[in-house]
């Protein structure tokens, strides 16, 4: 913004010329950029790189979906940006086809469902669920992927309290018809209730390769023809995971352990500085991949083995 000159002692001294130049100009909305405002929002005004928000969720995720659809399929991205702290009180389904690439980012937490139950919860049973839906087969080789996370510095969000900086969700993440064709990338960073539900996972018999950063789920997860855990960071598991194939767990907290075909996917493989409780079934000897810190824990917890499960050290100092 311009100052006014050292010669011209007040602002109507300046030419309207001058004085419209002082004026911030406005910006530009970034193009597959989609904005929701639950307060604000216009699911009629609303569109994608426009800056006018939408409403609800499912009417920003129906835009992107339907702009995915024209070609070139495959080679194109959107990012949804829900209000920081806002609660949609909504079902969510998203259309994977034609290998949708998504991130639903927010600047802060943000809640699918009703959370005003005691300490920032929702109600007992009372559950709104993220659904997958469509085809995830992939075009021209690209697989589709979403995305859901936080620009915010996010607290470890597998706490006893109810303070989190990512996404939550009252009822569960699930698939239609209990899979979908194809392969699904799926990130995800926020806690998930699983109210309505009885897991907060379920994935069916989808394909996915899943990727779980400051991730709590209060109920179990659910994939176990197809599901693969690549990694999961600073998560709190308090349900049993039972999936296909896993790469690595980095300072997790499972409380009920896993079933799962033993390690394959993304290295390194295993449990690293992890807190195991429960029963660990990872399909034969050897497969069950521990650093010592992590069979610390197990040892002290009295975890269990099982399905002829055996477990490797991963600590080897030979030279």
């Amino acid at each position: 913004m311009q100052k006014i000159p050292a010669h011209q002692h007040s602002i109507d001294d300046i030419p309207v010329g001058q004085i419209l130049g002082m004026v911030p100009q406005a910006v530009t909305p970034l193009a597959n950029v989609v904005f929701v405002d639950a307060v604000n929002g216009d699911d009629g005004a609303g569109g994608i790189g426009t800056g006018v928000p939408y409403q609800t969720m499912q009417a920003a995720v129906d835009a992107v979906v339907a702009a995915n659809a024209v070609p070139p399929l495959g080679r194109k991205g959107f990012t949804i940006i829900p209000g920081a702290w806002q609660q949609f009180d909504e079902d969510l389904t998203i259309d994977v086809s034609n290998a949708l690439h998504l991130v639903i980012q927010a600047q802060g937490g943000w809640m699918l469902g009703d959370f005003s139950a005691g300490t920032w919860r929702p109600p007992a049973g009372v559950g709104r669920n993220l659904t997958f839906t469509g085809s995830a087969v992939t075009v021209d080789g690209i697989r589709p992927s979403v995305v859901i996370n936080s620009t915010a510095m996010t607290p470890w969000n597998p706490t006893s309290h109810e303070a989190y900086s990512g996404a939550r969700i009252a009822g569960s993440i699930l698939v239609t018809g209990g899979g979908l064709p194809g392969n699904l990338e799926f990130a995800f960073e926020g806690e998930v209730y699983g109210e309505g539900q009885a897991n907060a996972v379920d994935f069916g018999t989808t394909i996915t390769s899943t990727y779980w950063r400051e991730v709590r789920l209060k109920k179990p997860l659910v994939g176990a023809i197809g599901t693969n855990i690549f990694k999961g960071w600073d998560c709190r598991f308090q349900g049993k995971l039972t999936f296909a194939s896993m790469g690595g767990f980095f300072g997790c907290e499972l409380e009920d352990g896993v079933v799962c075909g033993g390690p394959g996917g993304v290295p390194p493989e295993g449990f690293f500085f992890c807190d195991l409780q429960g029963d660990y079934d990872c399909g034969g000897a050897g497969r069950l991949r521990l650093d010592l810190s992590s069979n610390t824990t197990f040892v002290a917890n009295a975890a269990t083995l099982s399905g002829g499960t055996t477990k490797t050290l991963l600590n080897d100092a030979t030279p």
